[in-house]
């Protein structure tokens, strides 16, 4: 019978063996699968096991690796913190803590480090297991963000005629409006006092913008773009001047809130700059109608000129070259007559066409009736 029970036990033996190598092989699949770096540190934290993911993330090979201590891949203030931690594990402490590891090229790598102590059957601390995260990305994201931040701010404080503002506002009382955040600049132009109160920003508004206003306060947060023009009256000087608001609702379903993202500019040169310009206009037209007026009367003129010019050859010259015409002139001075007649109508041909027929068909005889008439002579 003890030979069985011996049988027994080791079969119950190769069982649990199997099991356990079955078991083992699981977790180092799993191990060398995940996606996060995995160590192994014996009690004095040299490094006796990593997974692939961590060799990825340094670039060391892994013989360069095994048996050093982990510290020797950390940067000088991450060595400081994992001579704290390593008391820490001591005493079972597995909070998650941040480090910088330096690659083999050099780069720096932000880690967080899940620890775990491994204690033996006396309890006595006999290493540590943890994963390790690269967190690289998202430093990189919050250092990105933190920049664009500073820069948002500095252009927010040291705006002059402009000022840039996020509003808020939660369906749980949906009247009241937030100022998260305002520039400075905004109590030159809106001429308030305490800007972080939101009910102020409406209590310099011109009279007969008022309505206007409410409705736009009323839609600041619903508008998926809202671009609207106002005028604001200093509470002095009594004197207007104009803004422009721009600004864009954003709504988080999460938590109920809602958002208003905007600028408001003060517009008010560009104001006068296009009244002074539509006064330009104005004289620009007045002048141009002045011109056509000159240039139709000078067309007047001239086309009155011509018709005279035309009208004294015809009554003035033309009558006598008839008169010679008739006469018995010798050929040398027929000759003198004709070129003096082609002269002058190269002349007048220039403006003969168009002119009015009174002037083209008359004959010699009635243009000088037509003459004598003119100078008031009866016969």
């Amino acid at each position: 019978r003890s030979n069985q029970d011996l049988q027994r036990l080791l079969l119950e033996y190769q069982q649990i063996e199997k099991e356990l190598r079955e078991s083992e092989k699981k977790y180092r699949t799993l191990v060398e699968t995940m996606n996060e770096g995995f160590i192994l540190c014996d009690k004095n934290q040299n490094i006796t096991y990593i997974n692939k993911s961590f060799l990825k993330m340094t670039q060391y090979p892994e013989e360069e690796i095994i048996g050093r201590p982990f510290s020797d891949f950390c940067n000088h203030d991450s060595k400081q913190r994992l001579s704290r931690q390593k008391e820490l594990r001591k005493k079972g402490i597995r909070d998650p803590y941040e480090i910088i590891l330096e690659g083999k090229k050099g780069d720096k790598i932000h880690c967080i480090v899940s620890p775990q102590a491994i204690f033996d059957k006396k309890e006595a601390f006999a290493g540590s297991f943890a994963t390790i995260t690269n967190i690289s990305g998202v430093k990189e994201a919050e250092r990105i963000l933190r920049q664009n931040e500073a820069h948002l701010r500095s252009l927010m404080e040291s705006a002059t005629n402009f000022a840039i503002f996020r509003l808020s506002k939660n369906e749980t009382d949906p009247s009241a409006t937030n100022v998260v955040f305002v520039s400075p600049s905004i109590r030159d132009i809106l001429c308030v006092d305490t800007p972080i109160d939101f009910g102020t920003w409406l209590d310099n508004i011109h009279p007969e913008d008022n309505k206007l206003a409410q409705e736009t306060s009323g839609a600041i947060f619903k508008a998926e773009m809202l671009n609207q023009t106002l005028r604001i009256r200093h509470p002095e000087t009594r004197q207007p001047h104009w803004i422009q608001i721009i600004s864009k609702g954003i709504r988080e379903i999460e938590t109920g809130t809602s958002y208003a993202n905007g600028i408001i500019v003060d517009i008010s040169r560009l104001k006068t700059a296009e009244e002074e310009l539509k006064q330009k206009s104005g004289h620009l037209q007045e002048l141009n109608t002045a011109l056509k007026i000159l240039l139709e009367r000078r067309d007047e003129d001239q086309r009155n000129m011509e018709e005279r010019m035309l009208y004294n050859v015809k009554t003035r010259i033309m009558p006598h070259l008839e008169r010679l015409k008739q006469a018995n002139l010798n050929e040398r001075l027929s000759r003198y007559l004709e070129a003096i007649e082609d002269q002058l109508m190269d002349v007048v041909s220039p403006f003969i066409q168009g002119l009015s027929s009174r002037f083209l068909d008359l004959t010699p005889t009635e243009i000088q009736v037509a003459d004598y008439i003119r100078e008031g002579k009866t016969s």
